[in-house]
């Protein structure tokens, strides 16, 4: 019989099953989810610096994935500023974040913590991934408007330079 959902809850510090499933797991986790992000990229457009970059901010991610705050925030909002600047599609850089919820899902099936994770705490867990996946999309959102709205004051600062220097 599954144990019942034990967690400590302070502001600061909130800890779940599928949490410390996570972390017992998490270079195993890291390292699938660095895979599957790097392979959005082509081999030319993957570099060492975007690869540790990318670590970088999953590992924030894996280090705060139970805890509203400032660390999960910073990864989320790393991660997405990386594939914000790439030509893919929203849906293909949101993948990252999908494959997260299929990496820590296959991990736990073949952890023998699993018994311990019973319905509800699965239903806390894909919650939470579904709120750090909406995060992440309004973040890549946000980082691909700012940059729509850079390109748009670089040709309305060159169209200025250009009918300055015709005298217009």
């Amino acid at each position: 019989m599954p144990v019942p959902f034990q967690t400590t809850i302070s502001k600061d510090d909130m800890t779940t099953a599928w949490a410390k499933l996570v972390q017992e797991n998490r270079k195993e986790i890291l390292q699938r989810l660095n895979d599957a992000a790097l392979s959005l990229f082509s081999d030319k457009a993957a570099s060492p610096l975007i690869g540790e970059a990318l670590s970088a901010g999953m590992s924030e991610i894996l280090d705060g994935i139970d805890q509203n705050g400032e660390v999960i925030e910073n990864g989320v909002n790393n991660v997405t500023r990386i594939l914000a600047v790439q030509p893919f599609a929203p849906s293909g850089a949101m993948s990252v974040f999908f494959s997260l919820k299929h990496i820590i899902l296959e991990t736990a099936r073949r952890a023998p913590a699993h018994s311990s994770l019973d319905d509800g705490e699965m239903i806390r867990f894909l919650t939470r991934i579904d709120e750090i996946t909406l995060m992440a999309f309004d973040r890549y959102m946000m980082h691909r408007e700012k940059l729509y709205q850079l390109k748009v004051e670089e040709t309305r600062n060159r169209m200025y330079m250009a009918l300055r220097r015709t005298g217009a």
